[in-house]
């Protein structure tokens, strides 16, 4: 595994061993490949990873690489389309570096708020807010811009920050772009103000 997928899949293991899904209906909004989503499928009751990029997965089963072997395949659902498409309520999503793809984020918030009680998001942290040298991202967010966007949809229950070197603190300062090995990224815990 190398390092900055260790540092993604991190996040996964951070909100499984927090017990905020367990027996829960998960939705994985911006999975990708769905090995996080597998992953969560060892504590939470239902886990639907959505994506657009799993066209190609639709219908197969992908229990052989989750921790949870073959009862994973009982226990996920692949949604291979756009998460705006998505009509289903959950109890927790999570938005795993999907918020600085987004054209319009504040959307993206309400939408996932509309759809959830709780949250996980995810985000490198910027000094300031504006596009980086990395071309996939259409911009990356300072802490208090971040959190304004998401306070429009969710109250903020814990806000935490991973190191370059995988610890997660209560404060941190950004320390270069999500092309740098040693970004920060900001996580929040919330609650939607919505009430589902």
């Amino acid at each position: 595994m190398n390092f900055p997928w260790a540092r993604h899949y991190q996040r996964y293991e951070y909100v499984m061993n927090r017990g905020w899904i367990d027996g829960k209906r998960v939705a994985d909004f911006g999975c990708g490949l769905p090995a996080g989503a597998n992953a969560m499928t060892v504590n939470a009751k239902m886990v639907y990873a959505v994506d657009p990029l799993l066209r190609e997965f639709a219908g197969v089963k992908m229990g052989f690489f989750s921790p949870a072997g073959s009862d994973a395949v009982k226990r996920m659902r692949i949604l291979p389309y756009d998460l705006f498409l998505v009509k289903k309520k959950f109890d927790v999503i999570t938005a795993i570096e999907v918020f600085e793809h987004m054209p319009n984020p504040k959307k993206f918030v309400e939408h996932v708020a509309g759809h959830c009680k709780n949250a996980f998001l995810t985000t490198p942290l910027a000094e300031r807010t504006a596009r980086t040298i990395n071309s996939s991202h259409v911009a990356e967010y300072s802490s208090d811009d971040f959190d304004d966007i998401v306070k429009g949809s969710f109250t903020i229950i814990e806000k935490l920050y991973q190191l370059g070197d995988m610890s997660v603190v209560k404060h941190a300062k950004a320390d270069g772009c999500s092309m740098d090995d040693s970004h920060v990224v900001q996580m929040v815990w919330c609650r939607s103000k919505y009430g589902r």
